[in-house]
């Protein structure tokens, strides 16, 4: 072999790539990032993985989201053309479609526990409406047959003809105001 020995081996690349690849899944390589991050020049990078760093990041730009929400997925023959002879970046793509169908799972989970919850809830709703439904109405007739006893008890022959011995509520000028509050208090 001409010329100097390589400094980093086309596994030790490898490796640093995939490491970062892990570390940034969303982010598009670039070269002085790389370099920042694994402390390999990036003319090293441009001159012996830049092949690789094109193809990953133009396939991931190529495979954004679709509106509908879906990702599309590469076939398998198109993955081992591409990984096929780098065991390391096959296993590293592997992995993070193996992790975003993990995602997709819990997510999918998370979704039916809310609606479970979401139904649970809109009964539970309706009960208590219904409760509320029936103690305003229980409200009303209890205020309903205080009026009547407060009448009733104010004329002396409904007194007898209820069987009523004294004024249940007197209607002095003093009490008058303190009867009506406390009514306004039961109202609905």
């Amino acid at each position: 072999m001409n010329g100097r020995p390589q400094i980093y081996t086309d596994e030790y690349l490898d490796e640093k790539l995939n490491e970062f690849i892990k570390k940034y899944p969303d982010k598009t390589i670039g070269y002085p990032e790389l370099e920042k991050e694994t402390g390999v020049p990036k003319h090293i990078w441009k001159y012996r993985k830049a092949d690789i760093i094109r193809s990953y990041n133009k396939n991931r730009n190529n495979k954004a989201p679709e509106p509908s929400g879906r990702v599309m997925l590469p076939s398998a023959d198109d993955v081992m053309a591409k990984y096929g002879d780098k065991p390391e970046l096959l296993k590293t793509y592997i992995g993070r479609i193996l992790e975003l169908l993990a995602k997709a799972d819990r997510y999918k989970n998370e979704e039916r526990t809310i609606l479970e919850l979401e139904q649970k809830y809109q009964s539970e709703i309706e009960e208590l409406t219904a409760k509320n439904k029936q103690q305003e109405k229980t409200i009303k007739q209890l205020n309903k047959a205080l009026s009547q006893m407060m009448l009733d008890s104010q004329y002396p022959d409904r007194r007898k003809a209820e069987g009523i011995k004294v004024n249940v509520l007197e209607f002095t000028p003093e009490n008058r105001t303190k009867y009506r509050d406390l009514l306004d208090g039961f109202s609905l």
